[in-house]
């Protein structure tokens, strides 16, 4: 199978089960057709779940969705529980319903988003914990036979992880580059994000060497066995030879990040890249175009406020109203 399509295949797949015990889902999917597959997969599960809870743990008769109308407040909130994801699942089904003329009202507007305990928590990687991430990949993590194992998934690892922290690029669009994403000669990537919107970013020469060192080790995984896998156009393939999954990456991150005390995600890599860009460049702009935020206040979130630079800026303003 080529490219990406494979990943979008067994997505379609799984959402046809669910439409069989709800059809009214499809026209949701229709809906959401100029987003990704990935997002619209996570957003029609949602609208799945809270359609089951409704007809199975509430007093609704469900039997089509104008019935969502009749859910109470507190039957929404017991749903939602303080889960965040949750609330923004079901505010996305209740505007559709809204619009599609299913029902006159969003109920979520009655409520607060659910607050995230660590939104003001920004954590980032240092360089020096960053040369420990390097240190880990290439010298291995676990046993000898570990070691062994894995030696020839490191260059792709290292990849992978270079990728994030220098371009910023969230994991879904690192695990989506195709082969023929790729211009090697003017140094530059095509990406597809949010939205299946592409652009062009552009490859340092180290970085360009970095993502050529690994792709003999990708073909010596891909010709273990010459059948229709062999022939996939993903950039970063499983030892299975599958295009590279997001939990693959977040285990990997997990191994190779052992030794630091800090609960480093995939996402905390693009964290990092903006924390050290803005460091480095002190322009905001910069490191919202690198980022491609439509809005500079999502990028003042990524950034924070790191402990030195809230106590530095404690001291100027003690030093100058104080003394």
């Amino acid at each position: 199978m080529k490219g990406r399509l494979e990943s979008e295949i067994k997505v379609e797949e799984g959402l046809k089960i669910l439409f069989e015990e709800y059809p009214e889902l499809k026209d949701y999917s229709e809906y959401m057709s100029e987003n990704s597959y990935l997002t619209r997969n996570e957003y029609i599960r949602g609208a799945y779940k809270y359609l089951k809870y409704i007809k199975n743990e509430t007093d609704v008769s469900y039997s089509k969705l104008e019935d969502v109308g009749k859910v109470t407040l507190k039957d929404l909130m017991r749903f939602i529980n303080r889960n965040r994801m949750k609330y923004y699942e079901v505010n996305k089904f209740y505007h559709y319903l809204v619009v599609s003329g299913h029902i006159d009202r969003n109920l979520c507007e009655l409520m607060d988003a659910p607050k995230d305990r660590n939104e003001h928590k920004i954590t980032s990687l240092t360089l020096e914990e960053i040369q420990t991430v390097k240190n880990n990949i290439f010298n291995g993590v676990g046993s000898d036979y570990q070691k062994s194992r894995n030696a020839n998934i490191k260059r792709r690892d290292y990849a992978i992880v270079m990728l994030a922290l220098t371009s910023g690029l969230r994991v879904g669009s690192i695990r989506e580059i195709n082969l023929e994403d790729l211009n090697f000669e003017n140094g530059e990537l095509t990406i597809t994000e949010k939205g299946n919107k592409t652009r062009t970013i552009f490859l340092t020469e180290e970085m360009v060497d970095v993502i050529k060192d690994y792709l003999p080790d990708r073909t010596e995984i891909l010709n273990k066995k010459k059948d229709d896998k062999a022939k996939t156009n993903a950039l970063f393939i499983s030892k299975s030879r599958n295009r590279i999954s997001p939990d693959a990456i977040g285990n990997m991150l997990k191994k190779y990040t052992y030794n630091i005390e800090k609960h480093i995600t995939a996402h905390k890599l693009r964290s990092t890249c903006a924390t050290i860009l803005y460091d480095n460049t002190h322009d905001l702009k910069v490191v919202q175009e690198t980022l491609n935020h439509a809005s500079v206040t999502t990028t003042m979130r990524y950034i924070g406020a790191k402990e030195e630079r809230l106590r530095t800026s404690s001291s100027i303003m003690g030093d100058l109203l104080l003394r």
